[in-house]
């Protein structure tokens, strides 16, 4: 003999059991497609994370998309007698600078990352300090992943002059 499909207490409608059931369905058939529609939701938030990280840290250097773009921060907060070079002893100035934690120490051999470029940046300009101020928070609203790896800032005849090291980081091919 079969077991009554309201759990064997006999009695009861088997109809009523049937709808206990079919309702249980329904419910875990909803719940199943909530589950897929949030998984859905997530999957475009990590995509547009991942296109936004791919704007933000190219290919290749860009050095024409990056030039633009301090050149047009650099109108913008009026800066003076710009200057821009290439470091190439790979050390920054030791007198009267701030350095961030990115800066390796002297003899410090430096760990090579496979995933991305480097290029750095020295830029000199004379300017008033809410020009400085204002050039300086604007690094971080760039387009590019940029850091400020030094900053040196000397007054002269009511003006400042910086020297800033940054560093513009690029996807490696693979």
């Amino acid at each position: 003999m079969l077991p009554e499909p309201d759990g064997g207490a006999g009695g009861g409608d088997p109809h009523d059991a049937v709808e206990a059931r079919q309702a249980e369905m329904d419910s875990a058939l909803r719940l199943w497609g909530r589950m897929a529609s949030t998984g859905d939701v997530e999957i475009g938030r990590w995509e547009e994370q991942v296109k936004a990280w791919r704007e933000r840290m190219p290919e290749s250097p860009d050095t024409d998309g990056l030039m633009a773009e301090v050149a047009r921060n650099v109108v913008l907060h009026n800066l003076k007698g710009f200057r821009l070079s290439i470091p190439t002893d790979g050390k920054t100035e030791k007198s009267g600078t701030v350095e961030g934690p990115g800066v390796s120490a002297e003899g410090e051999e430096k760990e090579r990352n496979m995933f991305a470029g480097e290029l750095r940046l020295r830029l000199s300009f004379f300017s008033t300090y809410r020009d400085m101020a204002g050039f300086l928070d604007g690094i971080h609203r760039m387009k590019r992943i940029i850091s400020i790896r030094s900053v040196a800032v000397k007054e002269r005849d009511g003006e400042m002059e910086t020297t800033l090291e940054l560093s513009a980081f690029y996807r490696k091919a693979k």
